[in-house]
């Protein structure tokens, strides 16, 4: 199962299932201009990926940039499909409608009138109710669906690299004192860190980082880069790409990225190539026994696998060299955190 792709599902699902009450002709699920407005939708409200107006020119991602993006989204499929300008019009606006129905902060029947009237829909008293329900019955079912991710025994460690705005190392943490209850706390910790876990445990920590996503995606929050450890014994399982698909989505290119160790990376060079490019890999590298470090650092950067490079060990007569480095693309910084 994957969590991100499933959520998205299920926020056009939503706004499918109010536009079949509100439209009076059946919808077709897969058709292109609906699923067009869709993905226009998602991508610009939840993921910040704008196709019609300039990052720049946005303060807040609300119901006015869905509306902008949308006026835009609109003349390009009529200029795509001149034929179908009708059907283009009609989408446009009972999507809109659909989406602020569903965007309701205060659901009750008198705000889904109003609704329908700022879009001067007359809906009968039958299509209010049945509005009304399906808008609670969407709220309903995606509470549901954050209530079975919770989980009890562990947690996230978030620390901030020091110097970079929005980029953060993520590790697992357990409650001891949950588990204490059940098992003695030196088992606990043996086992905790011991290979044999190390696979459960990353799986468990991209569980709750993609958990944690969605929770900024719901809100439409910005999101930050997260690197997280990728574990050397994964390179040699056969299952590696099954357990990464699990968490891939397009919509997270370089907002989750994996640490590779240098030295796995020269070890297992076949087995990171094969892998699919869409995945985000970045190089961890040790500078203690780094004499040359630009030599170092070009080499990092002429690797296609590394999205960024993360310096660990910089000696302190290195760290202006590295401060000064100019990239050529891919982003190479200190391993260093913020003081909590």
């Amino acid at each position: 199962m994957n969590l991100v792709k499933n959520y998205i599902q299920f926020k056009k699902n939503s706004i499918i299932n109010i536009l079949k009450i509100i439209n009076e002709e059946k919808i077709n699920e897969q058709d292109e201009i609906l699923n067009s407005f869709l993905n226009n939708y998602i991508e610009a409200y939840y993921f910040h990926i704008l196709q019609t107006l300039e990052k720049e020119e946005i303060e807040k991602y609300d119901f006015k940039v869905i509306l902008k993006e949308f006026d835009g989204k609109r003349l390009e499929l009529i200029y795509e499909n001149k034929e179908q300008t009708k059907k283009i019009d009609l989408l446009y606006v009972l999507l809109l409608i659909s989406i602020k129905l569903n965007h309701l902060q205060e659901i009750n029947k008198e705000n889904v009138l109003k609704t329908l009237k700022q879009f001067k829909f007359k809906g009968n008293t039958y299509t209010i109710e049945e509005l009304y329900k399906m808008i609670k019955e969407n709220k309903t079912k995606e509470e549901k669906f954050f209530k079975k991710l919770e989980f009890d025994y562990f947690n996230l460690i978030y620390k901030k690299y020091k110097n970079q705005n929005n980029k953060y190392y993520v590790s697992l943490n357990y409650d001891i004192k949950l588990l204490s209850n059940r098992y003695l706390e030196s088992s606990i910790d043996k086992n905790f860190n011991s290979d044999v876990l190390s696979v459960k445990k990353f799986e468990t920590l991209l569980y709750l980082v993609t958990i944690d996503i969605l929770f900024r995606i719901k809100n439409s929050e910005e999101l930050d880069v997260i690197f997280v450890d990728f574990p050397s014994c994964l390179l040699d399982d056969d299952n590696v790409k099954d357990i990464l698909n699990k968490y891939y989505s397009k919509y997270l290119d370089k907002k989750l990225t994996f640490l590779v160790n240098y030295n796995d990376y020269l070890n297992h060079k076949r087995v990171l190539n094969n892998l699919d490019i869409k995945y985000s890999f970045s190089a961890y590298v040790d500078m203690s026994h780094i004499n040359f470090v630009e030599n170092k650092i070009d080499t990092i950067e002429s690797i296609d696998l590394f999205d960024f490079g993360v310096l660990d060990k910089v000696k302190s007569k290195d760290y202006e060299i590295i401060a000064k480095y100019e990239s050529l693309g891919k982003e190479i910084f200190n391993s260093e955190f913020e003081k909590e």
